[in-house]
């Protein structure tokens, strides 16, 4: 008892030495700590030397490396009357009668073996299957499997004929075996001396051992505080982060705020600008266009004047010259007036003239008689008479006073009947 106390109070001083180093240092990954500790978890139920019925369940107790089948994705191998040695290092271990493999976070499985002794040991692989190097074992332990009831009872009914047959001679070997037995008990208890003593070394390395394996622990749970205080850190890093993360979320958005309310009163007031020049705008266009429809009303008043006063002035110009014009004409009409008349007198002068000749030739010519007349009166009656003028049908063209060509077809008649329309009409006969 006080080599065990002893032995918890080394391993305490020695992680107590160790604590300053271990704070100082980063926290060993856990695959270099799996290398580093050369054992796996242990073997917790059942203990070693224990007898047991199949089935019975093999659980896993905590090791001194907690946490290096998550970190490394390993797995245990349950090794089953077989080594490590015994398996080629570099290929992956395969599930048979003699390797169960625990996947992860199984702690426990219910494992079935033949009545006998069988040893037991864990082995720590990685995802492949293949151990690690240098390799991670458990201790070996060595338990006992016992035959169920049902097997002893059909042993005890098999055999129950030969002990009677046996009872005979087994009563012959009493003596014999009561001889043996006595120098038996003297060799058990010289082995139970040596056992004795072989138990005080176990107990002694076993004590060791706990203490090694307590300090782990100390150590294990060291690293866990470590790891725990770390989060928390971590932890309340990422809520500081977060809250300054949503501050400045906030003052972000506050701002985004402010700039879209200022943005919006800055663009009402340049509507509220540009409506007001628009008004400005269109009130001075309608005062333009005011302006310019009276400009425009006065202008055509004026020139309606202007044309009214031009017009006036026209038709005073107008009846002026019509009145002239009128005045000229009734001179115009009264000289021809007085030139028809004298020129009707002229002609009826000589008509008379002409009826006279003519009357003076018929008579002539009623006679037979030769006539002589006055050479005035002889030209002209040779100028009239048409036999004088026409000797065959023949058409001729005279010119009237008035610049017209007159076409004449066969004239029988003397000048008189072709202008007989200027007889009619004297205002029109010229004064030729």
């Amino acid at each position: 008892m006080f080599k065990l106390r002893s032995g918890v109070l080394t391993a305490a001083m020695i992680v107590a030495a160790l604590a300053p180093a271990l704070a100082q240092q980063p926290p060993t990954p856990p695959a270099e700590v799996a290398s580093s500790a050369g054992a796996a978890a242990r073997i917790q139920t059942p203990a070693n030397g224990d007898a047991v019925t199949s089935p019975f369940k093999v659980q896993i107790g905590p090791g001194p490396t907690p946490g290096v089948d998550k970190a490394t994705s390993s797995r245990h191998v349950l090794l089953i009357d077989t080594t490590l040695g015994d398996h080629n290092a570099a290929q992956s271990i395969k599930a048979d009668a003699q390797h169960i493999l625990f996947r992860k976070d199984q702690i426990a499985a219910l494992i079935t073996l033949p009545p006998g002794k069988h040893r037991l040991q864990f082995v720590l692989v990685d995802a492949s299957g293949i151990p690690f190097k240098p390799p991670v074992q458990s201790e070996a332990i060595t338990i006992t499997v016992k035959e169920s009831g049902a097997t002893a009872a059909a042993t005890a009914n098999t055999g129950k004929e030969a002990a009677d047959a046996k009872a005979v001679q087994e009563s012959r070997k009493a003596v014999e075996a009561q001889q043996a037995a006595e120098a038996k008990q003297a060799q058990e208890a010289k082995e139970a001396q040596a056992i004795r003593q072989a138990q005080e070394a176990k107990a002694k390395l076993a004590a060791e051992a706990l203490a090694a394996r307590e300090a782990q622990e100390v150590m294990a749970a060291l690293e866990a505080r470590k790891a725990l205080e770390a989060r928390k850190a971590l932890e309340a890093k990422q809520a500081l982060e977060a809250k300054q993360a949503l501050e400045a979320k906030q003052a972000l958005e506050a701002k985004q705020a402010l700039e879209a309310k200022q943005a919006l009163e800055a663009r009402q007031a340049l509507e509220a600008r540009q409506a007001l020049q628009a008004k400005q705008a269109l009130e001075a266009k309608e005062a333009l266009e005011a302006k310019i429809a009276l400009e425009a009303k006065r202008a055509l008043e004026a020139r309606l004047a202007k044309e009214e006063e031009q017009s006036r002035l026209a038709l005073a110009k107008q009846a002026r010259e019509a009145q002239l014009a009128n005045e000229a004409r009734q001179a115009q009409d009264a000289k021809r007036t007085k030139a028809a008349q004298k020129t009707t007198a002229h002609l009826r002068v000589r008509h008379a003239k002409v009826r006279k000749t003519r009357s003076a030739m018929a008579h002539l010519k009623t006679r037979r008689m030769p006539m002589m007349l006055h050479p005035v009166f002889q030209e002209r009656a040779l100028k009239l008479h048409p036999r004088h003028h026409h000797h065959r049908a023949h058409a001729h063209t005279h010119r009237h006073h008035h610049g017209q060509l007159h076409h004449h077809k066969r004239h029988h008649y003397g000048p008189q009947h072709c202008h007989r329309r200027h007889h009619h009409h004297p205002n029109e006969v010229s004064n030729k």
